[in-house]
């Protein structure tokens, strides 16, 4: 199960599309197929997910400006919530694995962590990225994650901005079926599983070009900085 959160404006854009993408090829690597896309919701039910993936643009300690708090809260429900057969969950929103307050465990990886510990379940590593994070299903199963110059910043730094500009404009012209990637927009999930296959497809290049860049300016994040692991003990 694939939980998508949409933005302020009830869409989907070509990252989230993308990040679809990602989550269900991670979720069904070497596992039998789950191909649901769902939206959040406080009611969601989960109970039977034995994976599940969250995708949404993130900041430190929320997806969508919905709380890791809340998502906990939904996760951890007596009723609705992860039952004990849950398996696998992954974030694959960016600044997952960002404390919002550094002196206390509020990622928002550590956040769902503690909510299910609190369930009962154990056995889960979640994994949370330490910035925006690029993830494209066409590229391989791991992201890239840019060491983000102003991290949790309102706006985006003029390095990423640069970046992102140089690779949408290497796209346009060299691939005109595609177009400009941030019209590549969806208000609704049906389909959306396969309109992110697509999208992963059509955006290769896109995302190729802009790790390359990022790379040229060394605003990639190495090793152990990369990613925030948060355990959910048995």
């Amino acid at each position: 199960m694939v939980i998508i959160f949409a933005n302020k404006h009830g869409n989907y854009d070509f990252i989230v599309q993308t990040s679809i993408a990602f989550a269900l090829a991670k979720l069904n690597f070497s596992e039998p197929l789950d191909e649901s896309v769902v939206a959040f919701s406080p009611g969601l039910n989960m109970h039977d997910a034995e994976k599940i993936a969250l995708v949404g643009h993130g900041s430190p300690g929320s997806i969508e400006g919905v709380s890791a708090e809340s998502i906990g809260n939904a996760m951890a429900d007596p009723v609705r919530g992860v039952g004990r057969n849950l398996r696998r969950l992954i974030v694959t929103s960016c600044y997952a694995g960002v404390r919002p307050d550094p002196s206390r465990p509020t990622s928002t990886v550590e956040v769902l962590a503690s909510k299910l510990r609190g369930r009962g379940l154990g056995g889960l590593e979640i994994v949370g990225y330490n910035g925006p994070s690029i993830k494209n299903a066409e590229l391989g199963f791991f992201a890239s994650v840019v060491n983000d110059p102003t991290p949790g910043a309102a706006v985006d730094s003029p390095q990423l901005d640069k970046a992102f500009a140089q690779s949408n404009t290497s796209i346009m012209n060299t691939k005109k079926d595609t177009g400009d990637l941030s019209l590549l927009k969806v208000n609704q999930t049906t389909n959306i599983g396969n309109l992110g296959k697509k999208a992963a497809v059509s955006s290769k290049s896109f995302y190729a070009n802009f790790i390359e860049e990022l790379s040229r300016q060394q605003l990639l994040l190495q090793g152990d900085d990369v990613a925030r692991v948060a355990v959910v003990l048995d």
